[in-house]
């Protein structure tokens, strides 16, 4: 027992012994590359699309979830098998915003997130503010500064296995391949930087040795400073058991980048209001809100706003609110959203992460090792 106790613990070292320094240097740039390229902001549309037949196989489980582990309290909630998500969008530093703009088809995302605090609408005008985290699901952001849905800072601590190739035929002059990995979870990410500037040109992730996201930038728009931005970039996502066939395909093509510099074109360009009527869960302060006018969404997560209940909210806040209650059983389910799959990576790595600090904080990692299905 303890020959096997002190082999885990050199195979850890082991691990940790072949972070590269070409690979920590670089890393290091890219992340600097990252924040210089903030903030951003721009009007774009993300066209997603499902294969057919693996759309039609989430019907059915979806129809037989329904069934056996709903059991009339809900509906799960089916993505369209064609989407348009038209948005405005803007990142810095400390803030991140979408709305979502009247054009889009059989899609919803609306969020605000800061520092301390995330605001994430749903269609039906209802909001949730939490204790700020990672927004869940593909927009602008996830073709450049994100792995999955974590950015890239926070992610390469949790990668001890680094190293720098020489990148793959085809790639553009100049590249190189900076390759992130960790041996608990199976997770690696394959990144496609320019060697001098650390441009970003695309990157593939892989679990278990088996690709399940591929994604291309094909265009980008340039700013003052040297600052870009994709106009046009595509995201491919297979998944289990044999990751051999994509299954979903996210498209950004943007109408306009903007690079603001003022700091009214800042505040201009992060800027969101609230429409009347909109419900607010406020599960931070645990209360409820009905806005009784158009409010800005800077007012809105102040806390500064009275409780303004609404009858179509509990008081009782202590479990998280939705306008479609099917949502929460939608991810758990993991019904036709490859969002589970990059999950997968980030939450088992945080989990084990975590558990090694303080046990562990968040079981959505064990669903996710389960395929993103509930047993």
């Amino acid at each position: 027992m303890l020959m096997a106790i002190v082999a885990a613990v050199a195979t850890a070292h082991s691990a940790v012994a072949q972070s590269s320094p070409e690979a920590e240097a670089l890393m290091q740039r890219f992340v600097a590359h990252l924040n210089a390229n903030l903030p951003v902001a721009g009007e774009f549309e993300m066209h997603g699309s499902f294969d057919p037949q693996a759309h039609e196989q989430d019907r059915l489980e979806a129809a037989r979830l329904t069934k056996e582990k709903l059991k009339g309290r809900g509906t799960l909630t089916m993505q369209a098998a064609e989407r348009l998500l038209a948005c405005r969008w803007a990142l810095s530093r400390d803030v991140e915003m979408m709305e979502t703009l009247p054009s889009s088809r059989d899609s919803f995302k609306t969020f605000y997130v800061n520092r301390e605090l995330s605001l994430e609408g749903f269609q039906g005008n209802s909001f949730n503010i939490t204790q700020r985290k990672n927004i869940a699901g593909w927009r602008p952001a996830s073709f450049y500064f994100l792995g999955g849905d974590t950015p890239w800072a926070e992610l390469f601590p949790l990668y001890p296995v680094t190293e720098v190739r020489s990148p793959p035929n085809g790639s553009p002059p100049g590249s190189v391949q900076l390759v992130i990995r960790n041996p608990e979870s199976k997770i690696e990410y394959r990144l496609l930087l320019d060697g001098a500037t650390c441009q970003l040109h695309g990157y593939e992730s892989f679990f278990d040795s088996k690709p399940f996201a591929h994604m291309t930038i094909q265009e980008v728009a340039r700013g003052p400073g040297q600052r870009l931005f994709p106009t046009r970039a595509e995201l491919t996502l297979a998944r289990g058991p044999n990751y051999h066939q994509p299954f979903r395909t996210e498209r950004l093509a943007a109408s306009r980048v903007r690079f603001p510099t003022s700091q009214s074109e800042v505040e201009s360009s992060f800027a969101l209001s609230l429409p009347k009527g909109a419900i607010i869960a406020d599960r931070v302060l645990n209360r409820s809100m009905l806005l009784d006018r158009s409010t800005s969404v800077q007012e809105v997560v102040s806390g500064k706003l009275p409780s303004n209940p609404s009858p179509e909210l509990t008081t009782d806040l202590t479990t998280e609110l939705y306008s479609q209650p099917s949502t929460r059983w939608y991810w758990i389910a993991g019904v036709g959203c490859i969002v589970a799959a990059i999950a997968l990576g980030t939450w088992l790595i945080r989990r084990w992460s975590s558990q090694r600090v303080a046990g562990g904080r968040d079981d959505r990692a064990d669903n996710l090792a389960r395929g993103g299905r509930e047993e």
